[in-house]
């Protein structure tokens, strides 16, 4: 047994753009322009009154001390409503830090691979929280291992609020539950029953038998997992299902896929195949068959870091716009045929 290889890159919040959030916000303050902020002060200075402030008249200093040596001077009347507000904001970030403390927690962690297969996962919010959901765990007594990989509609923390939920729903229905399409019906009826009728969420939840490489999956309206055999062949492992959340009581099918020794099996949520380039063309599938192809005979970790650096290089190093996760599961040993 081994432990799997997983990461996770919290977005994060910088100082400049908490107080260019309180600038977007007060742009008329006191009629008067706001040539500096840092949370050590406000620097401003009169405007003729029939100007608009625009943003072009902004810019940031490090310290009070380059502001003053640049002719700014702290503005007494804008400082307190605008360090006030900064404050604020402070706070909400914050509570955002938490909660991407505590989603971060809901990563699988500490989990054991068994010997003849490799796997590795990871999941990036494009905010400070996300929707995305990945989850891997033993079930029976360590005779079938779990893998799943969810994406709730929307971003932030709307979206991550369900996802916690989808997350504990999950865990919930397959305690209680053996059969996979009958965990997944539970499940849709529970995100129907206890988040708003415009949230839903695409999952792809698999039952793993390690000794025989038999992959029991259901998936319910996400993007297809793909199969990528030892001689080259790439399989799509298609929807058996709808959506969750939306039409409560639509039946689910299992379907199942023999993974041999050098097939790996990838999982990816649709923030990674959209990623725009410059122009707005997307990744798109036929990237990943290629990207699978080149990394063919590679470990999990290495298929994944691969995987990070085309989405990175496709959108020219901007940040995501949309939450990415992936999971790699591939088997290393075992019979050939």
């Amino acid at each position: 047994m081994q432990p799997a290889t997983t990461t996770s890159q919290p977005a994060t919040t910088s100082e400049e753009a908490l107080w260019r959030g309180v600038l977007d916000r007060n742009e008329t303050l006191d009629g008067r322009i706001f040539y500096g902020v840092r949370s050590t002060g406000i620097y401003c200075r009169p405007s003729c009154p029939s100007r608009r402030p625009h943003r072009r008249h902004v810019s940031f200093f490090r310290t009070p001390e380059a502001a003053e040596g640049a002719g700014f001077r702290p503005c007494k009347r804008c400082l307190p409503r605008v360090h006030a507000e900064a404050a604020a904001g402070r706070a909400r970030a914050e509570e955002l830090r938490l909660a991407a403390q505590i989603q971060r927690s809901l990563l699988p962690a500490g989990v054991t691979v068994p010997d003849g297969w490799d796997l590795a996962f990871a999941s990036t919010p494009c905010r400070e929280v996300g929707g995305d959901h990945v989850d891997v765990f033993w079930r029976r007594d360590g005779e079938e291992m779990v893998v799943a990989l969810g994406d709730v509609a929307g971003k932030g923390a709307p979206a991550a609020l369900v996802m916690c939920s989808l997350h504990a729903g999950l865990r919930a229905q397959l305690g209680a539950r053996a059969d996979l399409p009958e965990a997944m019906a539970g499940l849709d009826r529970y995100l129907a029953e206890s988040t708003p009728g415009n949230r839903f969420a695409t999952l792809f939840l698999g039952r793993l038998d390690p000794a025989g490489g038999l992959l029991t999956y259901v998936n319910a309206g996400h993007p297809p997992g793909l199969v990528f055999s030892r001689d080259g062949e790439i399989r799509s492992l298609e929807p058996s299902g709808r959506v969750l959340g939306l039409l409560p009581g639509t039946p689910y099918v299992a379907r199942r896929v023999r993974l041999r020794a050098g097939d790996a099996l990838l999982l990816y949520s649709d923030g990674v195949t959209e990623t725009p380039d410059r122009g707005d063309r997307e990744l798109g599938l036929a990237a990943l068959g290629n990207l699978l192809r080149a990394t063919r005979g590679q470990d999990a970790a290495a298929i994944g870091n691969r995987l990070e650096a085309a989405v990175r290089e496709h959108g020219d190093g901007r940040p995501p716009q949309d939450d990415r996760s992936w999971l790699v599961l591939r088997r290393t040993g075992g019979e050939l045929t």
